[in-house]
């Protein structure tokens, strides 16, 4: 608690008494130094006062949609690499066909975008099932 600041001060050349906030005696004319006002120092923040009260917890509800959504993605990423060759030779034949006709524009061929696709499809499809299957166990 700071301390209160005196109502009166004593002029240090005559002794009277003269309000806090005159600069000069009332008395004799001296100059009055200014109260000064000692606070004890703020100390530092307790390390327990950064710490949470409770830790955060996922959802209990959380885990059950990433091994869901995990499951499709691996499914969509499947049967994006099983189309992909079926894909290719259609274009191919396509395009085969394509050459004999000066009206026809030969098209290109998405199976390796499909490819890629399936396999990011798989790979993430994995790492959502591993995450769910983690926080199921906890």
């Amino acid at each position: 608690m700071a301390a209160l600041p005196p109502e009166s001060s004593n002029c240090p050349h005559c002794g009277a008494p003269n309000p806090v906030s005159a600069e000069v005696c009332a008395y004799c004319g001296g100059r009055i130094p200014a109260v000064r006002v000692e606070t004890p120092p703020i100390s530092p923040p307790l390390h327990d006062d950064f710490r949470l009260v409770t830790p955060v917890e996922p959802p209990s509800r959380l885990w059950p949609v990433l091994l869901v959504l995990g499951i499709l993605l691996i499914i969509v990423g499947i049967a994006l690499l099983a189309v992909a060759p079926s894909v290719h030779q259609s274009v191919e034949s396509f395009n085969n066909i394509c050459t004999q006709n000066p009206y026809c524009q030969p098209q290109s061929d998405p199976s390796g975008a499909m490819s890629a696709g399936g396999v990011a499809a798989v790979i993430v499809g994995v790492v959502l099932v591993v995450v769910g299957a983690y926080l199921r166990s906890r």
